[in-house]
């Protein structure tokens, strides 16, 4: 059966440590050396030196306990912690164990936040700036006591004859104006100034505009949710075709409890499932859907036994990967006993086990 493994950060040593744990191993066995192999590049063995290279090598494990019921820790840096924190989410990482009775093999987890050692930083001083200078009160310039010369003189009296003939012509150009006017408001009164209705006109009653309802913009993270709530949230987005954010709301539903997220997580990859419309990804990739599905698997979830294990059995070469897959298959079975698709399943994948 595959091992189950996964890469912590180290909190106490700090950005590019980090501490892999592995449970699955043999009773009593004790790690010697181990290798990491991605599914991704021409390259996909890391070496020695942290470079990802074309030839497998092992990783000497300088102390470790015999393996037990419980999780094997091994403490690792960053020629290991740096490779793979570089590496895109999509990509999968399978670790290989080396324990005197044949190496173990299994996919790897990458627990996040996972830092490299390159997050160190620092935060640069900040220089105070002095307030710019108050200059002196200007002084009172003006001088309060008025010049003569700007008094201006009181008017003189306008004589009665001049008076009357101003009046005239004031009321022979006021006379035609209010006329006019007169004229406009029994116009406008009377409805007949277009554009502008009087008030016993009847009132245009305009076309009622059809109403867009908002769409709603999922939240970007599941901060103070469940993990039903947020794998909710991680479907508006995937309806939206925000399918970058739903891939990541969909991890931390996961990771909140909500296994059926796992799946969901899964079709995004499976070549059987995989839709352009639905996943972030340009094309299907069965090694990724593989492991979703084992993650929902590992929670006894039926859906993800079926999907894992029948991906193992259909695509895989690694003898450990279709070992599981069956075994996968054979707990599948087990819960559907009168399902003959899942017996056909399994029978051809223990001919190809022979």
């Amino acid at each position: 059966m595959a091992i189950r493994s996964e890469l912590r950060n180290d909190a106490v040593r700090g950005p590019g440590y980090g501490t892999l744990r592995i449970a699955g191993l043999p009773v009593g066995s004790v790690p010697a050396a181990f290798s990491l192999e991605r599914n991704q590049d021409a390259l996909p063995y890391l070496g020695r030196e942290g470079h990802w290279q074309a030839q497998e090598a092992w990783h000497p494990v300088a102390s470790a306990a015999p393996a037990s019921e419980t999780v094997v820790e091994l403490p690792v840096g960053p020629e290991i912690v740096d490779a793979l924190v570089e590496q895109p989410q999509h990509v999968m990482c399978r670790l290989s164990v080396e324990c005197g009775g044949g190496p173990q093999a299994g996919a790897l987890k990458l627990q996040r936040p996972l830092f490299s050692s390159r997050a160190q930083g620092f935060v640069s001083a900040s220089v105070p700036v002095a307030p710019p200078a108050l200059g002196p009160e200007p002084e009172d310039l003006i001088d309060e006591v008025p010049d003569e010369s700007l008094v201006v003189p009181p008017a003189e009296p306008v004589p009665p004859e001049q008076e009357r003939s101003r009046w005239r012509v004031v009321a022979w150009t006021a006379i035609p104006l209010l006329l006019l006017a007169a004229v406009g408001g029994w116009l406008w009164w009377d409805c007949r100034v277009p554009g502008l209705p009087g008030p016993e006109c009847a009132p245009e009653v305009a076309p009622e505009a059809a109403v867009t309802p908002p769409v709603e913009t999922p939240p970007r993270n599941c901060a103070g949710l469940d993990g039903e709530a947020c794998l909710a949230v991680a479907i508006r987005a995937t309806d939206a075709g925000q399918l970058d954010q739903a891939r990541q709301l969909l991890q931390e539903a996961g990771s909140l409890g909500a296994v059926k997220a796992y799946v969901r997580l899964a079709q995004m990859y499976d070549p059987a499932t995989w839709a352009a419309e639905r996943s972030p990804v340009a094309q299907p990739d069965w090694e990724t859907a593989a492991y979703w599905y084992d993650e929902a698997a590992r929670s006894g979830d039926a859906e993800g036994k079926l999907g894992a294990g029948r991906l193992y059995c259909g695509s895989a070469s690694d003898p450990a990967f279709l070992s599981h897959g069956a075994e996968l298959l054979r707990q599948a079975v087990a819960a559907a006993p009168g399902d003959a698709g899942l017996a056909e399943a399994l029978k051809q994948c223990e001919e190809r086990l022979k």
